[in-house]
């Protein structure tokens, strides 16, 4: 990367140097957390080539989302792209540049904006500048690269269950309350909170005949089908306070009396 620190000018660094941090799945934020340290990493790296820490912006909004959906379910990719089009961004800092879509045409897009609003982009490779027709081209290839990689794990991926079924072996996530047991057949839960969980949504569904039903008795602890007055008391947020005044809480207070007249009466 020394030999690229020429493609930094005193323009980029006047404006924000942007880290965006991206793993695909929760399951890699949990398990895979030196990655997220060495991209949270990159911060350093910035404050190193010359931007001030004021001027470094962390986007880490999209750890969990995978990049194989559509760009309008990851926010902070959007921002990015928003600022990087608003002429806001000096350089975008990433592990790869491949990290920042896997859709080849999205990073070819969002390279394209680089290159108009004089953007660099920074990975552990180096620094590349996208008005330099060989640096489009280097990072042209590493797109195309990530795209096949990305194709050749999903196919290895799909065979890997095809052959997983063809031998009767391909299990998948099970329900809330049944498990496998050891030799791989499917059980219910032996855990007696779980069946009694399971048997009270039963019991309610029974009753109510609907999952809204299910929702609102779970909610409240009191049934769709019971009487009003008492869903009217498990449901109204003022129970209970002295100066409340729902019918429904309190079906015995008298309603004033009127006469004939429409007036009311005295002493109501």
């Amino acid at each position: 990367m020394t030999g690229s620190l020429h493609k930094i000018g005193p323009q980029h660094l006047e404006r924000r140097a942007i880290v965006y941090l991206r793993q695909s799945t929760p399951r890699q934020v949990r398990e895979n957390f030196r990655s997220t340290e060495l991209q949270y990493g990159l911060a350093e790296e910035a404050a190193r080539l010359g931007w001030q820490p004021e001027q470094i912006l962390t986007v880490d909004g999209d750890l969990g989302i995978s990049s194989t959906r559509d760009s309008e379910a990851r926010d902070s990719y959007k921002e990015l792209v928003g600022r990087v089009c608003l002429g806001e961004v000096g350089a975008i800092f990433g592990l790869e540049v491949s990290r920042l879509a896997r859709s080849n045409a999205e990073t070819q897009r969002l390279l394209e904006y680089c290159g108009l609003t004089d953007t660099l982009v920074i990975d552990g490779d180096g620094i590349y500048d996208l008005r330099d027709v060989n640096d489009q081209i280097v990072l042209g290839v590493k797109g195309q690269l990530a795209q096949i990689e990305l194709h050749v794990m999903s196919s290895r991926l799909h065979g890997a269950k095809r052959h997983a079924a063809e031998r009767g072996e391909l299990h998948f996530a099970l329900p809330v309350g049944l498990v496998y047991d050891d030799e791989g057949n499917t059980i219910i839960d032996p855990d007696q909170e779980v069946q009694a969980a399971i048997a009270d949504v039963l019991k309610a569904f029974g009753q109510t005949g609907s999952a809204y039903g299910v929702s609102v008795s779970s909610r409240t602890g009191v049934s769709p089908g019971a009487p009003t007055a008492a869903r009217g008391r498990a449901s109204c947020a003022g129970a209970g306070s002295p100066t409340h005044a729902c019918s429904a809480c309190s079906p015995t207070r008298a309603t004033p009396a009127r006469t004939s007249t429409g007036a009311t009466a005295p002493g109501a």
